[in-house]
């Protein structure tokens, strides 16, 4: 509750209370010192990605706050679901990012949305590990992102027209709704999904390799 139905700042909550959430990158090579969380939450030379945090909010979205809330066990008002249901049911979660990890820049590099260095490409062909925080997982990490922000713009575009064409009112409203769901951490799931189908086929090239507990 103390989130007001607030995704980021259910995030920012998280980041605040546990230390190991604070998946940033300072490029100036800041001290980490333990002043540094307050440093880097204003700094422009720091970048930031929140895997972790992102993601937990996410599922706990995705578990409590998706859901109508006529859907059972959400019907009854005096339920402890629907109260939960109240909590999480947050109105602002295009604020939130895809999960920059592994297997989202591994499909995206798959399907020609992402194209590495020729350099690069080697070393994650190779199974190379990369240096953490370095100029290579920031690139792969920040274009996920910036991809994944593009692709969610697309796609809307697509369902708006796909609307506009439509004849029939109700599948107008249904392509509404559908635009509406539309948002980095669907599209994340989609292409998690589909990373982890065609990397159990073998289909896939290699991801990057990094030590890291961020993700």
């Amino acid at each position: 509750s103390k989130a007001n139905r607030s995704a980021d700042a259910l995030v920012r909550i998280i980041l605040d209370s546990f230390p190991g959430f604070r998946d940033y990158v300072d490029t100036s090579d800041i001290p980490n010192t333990t002043s540094g969380w307050e440093t880097a939450t204003s700094s422009p030379t720091v970048i930031h990605f929140y895997k972790r945090a992102q993601i937990a909010v996410a599922d706990i979205w995705a578990a409590l706050g998706r859901c109508q809330p006529e859907f059972t066990p959400f019907a009854d008002s005096e339920s402890p679901y629907k109260q939960l249901h109240n909590c999480c049911h947050f109105t602002d979660m295009n604020a939130v990012t895809t999960f920059p990890d592994y297997r989202v820049p591994q499909i995206l590099r798959n399907v020609g949305v992402m194209k590495y260095a020729s350099s690069l490409a080697k070393a994650v062909d190779d199974q190379v590990e990369l240096e953490k925080s370095g100029l290579d997982e920031i690139s792969i990490r920040a274009a996920t992102v910036v991809a994944v922000e593009d692709l969610v713009q697309k796609v809307k575009e697509k369902l708006g027209s796909m609307a506009v064409m439509d004849d029939s009112a109700i599948n107008r409203s249904k392509l509404d709704k559908l635009s509406e769901d539309v948002s980095a951490v669907t599209i994340d799931w989609y292409l998690w999904q589909q990373g982890e189908k065609l990397d159990r086929q073998n289909l896939l090239e290699p991801h990057h390799r990094v030590r890291t507990t961020y993700y």
